[in-house]
């Protein structure tokens, strides 16, 4: 199931009435089908692993490697942030992120 295909699923869900959604609030959710087990596991999975590449890049990549692989992995609209925000992502000063965006 496409990760996409998750949060339709997951949208499904909040849509219900109110009376229907208090049937399968918390985690007697994951009591009623394995399907919603399986979706919180993927949605898991799938945070931790990206939070993992964060933490690698942030550890053992130089600040333009960083900033070339926000740009091929994210929108180009990335660029109309402010340059504090971006800087602040990026864990650098925006004084050092100036050089960077530059010369790309």
């Amino acid at each position: 199931m496409a990760y996409t295909e998750l949060f339709n699923v997951l949208e499904d869900i909040i849509s219900l009435d109110k009376e229907h959604r208090e049937e399968i609030s918390g985690l007697t959710l994951f009591d009623k089908d394995m399907i919603y087990q399986k979706i919180g596991r993927t949605i898991a999975e799938t945070e931790f692993c990206r939070n993992q590449e964060r933490l690698t890049s942030l550890m053992y990549h130089s600040p333009q490697k960083r900033y070339e692989d926000l740009l091929k992995n994210m929108s180009k609209s990335v660029l109309i942030l402010p340059q504090h925000l971006l800087a602040n992502y990026l864990r650098v000063t925006k004084e050092t992120l100036s050089p960077i965006r530059a010369r790309m």
